[in-house]
C-alpha cells in the first residue's frame, strides 16, 4: 500500500506539468487572459508545493509518513473533485 501511495504521491506532482503546458494557449485564447496569467498557474502551483514540504516534513515526523501521506492525497482528491464540479 505504500509504494501504491508514493507512486501515486509522484505521479501528481511531476506529470501536472506536462499536463498543463500544452493547452496553455487554448486557455489563453478561451479565458482571454494574458499569456502571464496563464504561466502564474504554474508559479502559484509550485510555491504551494514548496510551502506544503515546509509542513509535511515536520507532520510527518511527528505523526508518521503514511498517515500525512493518505492526508495529502485526501485533500488533493477533494480538490480535484470539486474543480470538476465547479467547472461542469
Amino acid at each position: 500500500m505504500l509504494n501504491f501511495l508514493l507512486i501515486f504521491a509522484l505521479l501528481n506532482s511531476c506529470i501536472e506539468l506536462e499536463i498543463s503546458a500544452p493547452s496553455f494557449p487554448d486557455v489563453v485564447t478561451y479565458f482571454a487572459v494574458s499569456e502571464r496569467m496563464v504561466g502564474l498557474t504554474i508559479t502559484y502551483n509550485l510555491v504551494g508545493f514548496c510551502l506544503a514540504s515546509l509542513v509535511h516534513g515536520p507532520l510527518s515526523e511527528y505523526y508518521g509518513r503514511r498517515p500525512v501521506m493518505v492526508v495529502g492525497n485526501f485533500v488533493l482528491a477533494v480538490g480535484a473533485v470539486e474543480s470538476v464540479i465547479i467547472t461542469v
